[in-house]
């Protein structure tokens, strides 16, 4: 599928059919795909994606870079390749996709806020605001 216009990216990647993602690996596309537990075919274009690109890839190990930059030279070849590796059985794709449900189920808990549980990012907001309101 190819939508030329604004799309429900977090819908689409929340699919249950959805099993890679095709991403500048713009940050905010990271978090939206990973948020969803989504390994990564990574195409950076400009600025910090590359090195958003490399982190996901080398570091996390839910990203394989399929291309880089707007005048890449992508033959069909090699991005089935990197499709095949990601979506079919293989070692490293099973493991990208472990890793990626990992970072997602971290997330989650990061955000949560529940009787007796407030994630890191839901406790660090609140002692943000009570120094702010402090002062």
């Amino acid at each position: 599928m190819v939508v030329h216009d604004w799309a429900p990216q977090v819908e689409i990647l929340s699919h249950f059919a959805v099993s890679a993602f095709l991403s500048h690996c713009g940050w905010n596309s990271v978090l939206e795909s990973l948020s969803q537990g989504v390994p990564i075919l990574g195409w950076p274009m400009a600025a910090e994606q590359f090195y958003n690109c490399k982190l996901l890839e080398e570091e996390v190990g839910v990203c394989v870079e399929v291309a880089r930059g707007k005048s890449s030279e992508v033959k069909y070849e090699d991005i089935v390749a990197k499709i095949e590796l990601v979506m079919d059985e293989t070692e490293k794709g099973v493991a990208m996709g472990k890793k990626a449900g990992d970072v997602r189920d971290m997330i989650r808990d990061a955000v949560k806020d529940e009787d007796g549980f407030k994630g890191s990012s839901v406790r660090a907001m609140d002692e943000f605001l009570s120094a702010a309101f402090e002062s």
